[in-house]
């Protein structure tokens, strides 16, 4: 089904971004079909050496420290072969997507960046959103509370998680099983989405995973969901299928990012951006100022990370409105958005000792 949706959205959504030009993140995995899937190949390669090729890019939670990195140490060795059977279950699981979409490439951080090398680091933060931008599908696996639990294991029944009656129903799949099909009220959805408040969805480098893929397959507690700028709903295998979504998503960041572009990108602004006039630049600031609300409820390792973690979604933005970025305002905007506020006071925490921003920004 997954590989439908994506050869779907790649031939036939006009409106869904296609990759720009020949950028390539500097380095990806390589993944191979075997026989033995416990001995399928991987191995890391650097990208120079390579044509342009269609790649994934995995959206998860780490979850403490990784089983297995690349380092400065067993680099070398990851680029000739990284054991498939020594990964973590969510890498194993995001590679078995892979070769199921057709795809050949994966691009995961901790394998793709040189973890103990400070300045790699800081090279592949800066480019990490177009690192997303650019893949053809962001495999998100939002279930997943680390990468050594996975996403592809079996999911609670939905009869144990609602209160709405449900109607079951066998299913014969394309590949001849067959399966359980739930039908339940519309009113029911919220229920299940007010529970589905996944890990991933309390990360903060994940937002701008998000906000910049072109499409994602989405691996959720209770369903698979499609997302790409063709469906502004879902297709989804554990609620309701088709291309409308019956909740109400006005509020998700993620929709209200896709209605700023579409709103630019219908004519009102040539390309390189150029300064648009106040009535179509003031959705696009309140549109910031949701996914900013939305991106300070989400957690970090690393404090510092506040305005990395967002410089992608950042960088989109100023294509649109031509206005200078002030560490998390914009300046056309400043007199509104430095009326920010803490949402409760009582959650007040010291300043960190690092700097990450000035006093008048959200962001310190």
């Amino acid at each position: 089904m997954a590989r439908k949706w994506l050869k779907d959205c790649v031939e036939g959504h006009e409106n869904c971004s296609q990759p720009t030009g020949n950028i390539m993140p500097t380095r990806l995995l390589e993944v191979e079909h075997t026989q033995d899937q416990k001995h399928r190949r991987v191995r890391l390669c650097e990208t120079y050496k390579l044509k342009v090729a269609p790649y994934a890019a995995l959206s998860y939670c780490w979850g403490g420290t990784q089983p297995i990195m690349t380092t400065s140490e067993n680099i070398k060795q990851h680029l000739t072969r990284i054991h498939y059977t020594e990964l973590p279950a969510t890498i194993q699981d995001a590679i078995t997507i892979t070769l199921s979409l057709g795809l050949r490439y994966i691009w995961i951080d901790s394998l793709c960046i040189i973890q103990n090398d400070n300045s790699d680091k800081l090279c592949e933060m800066g480019l990490m959103g177009s690192i997303y931008s650019q893949a053809r599908v962001t495999i998100s696996a939002s279930r997943a509370v680390s990468v050594r639990e996975g996403f592809l294991h079996d999911r609670a029944p939905l009869k144990s998680t609602m209160r709405s009656p449900i109607l079951e129903y066998p299913y014969r799949c394309p590949n001849g099983e067959v399966t359980l099909v739930s039908l339940i009220h519309e009113a029911a959805i919220p229920d299940v989405q007010e529970k589905s408040w996944e890990p991933l969805s309390r990360r903060g480098w994940a937002l701008q995973e998000r906000l910049l893929s072109p499409r994602i397959i989405e691996y959720g507690s209770f369903q698979t969901r499609w997302i790409c700028s063709h469906n502004d709903g879902i297709h989804s295998d554990g609620l309701q299928q088709g291309s409308q979504c019956v909740a109400d998503h006005s509020k998700d960041p993620d929709t209200m990012f896709s209605r700023a572009l579409a709103l630019i990108q219908s004519g009102q602004n040539r390309p390189g951006g150029t300064q648009v006039t106040e009535p179509i630049a003031m959705p696009v600031y309140e549109t910031w100022k949701d996914v900013v609300e939305h991106y300070t409820k989400r957690a970090l390792t690393l404090s510092v990370d506040r305005l990395p973690a967002i410089a992608g979604v950042a960088m989109r933005f100023s294509r649109i409105v031509a206005d200078e970025y002030c560490a998390g305002l914009w300046r056309s905007d400043l007199l509104a958005e430095l009326l920010w506020r803490i949402e409760d006071p009582e959650e007040v925490v010291p300043r960190p000792q690092e700097y990450q921003g000035p006093s008048w920004s959200w962001a310190a």
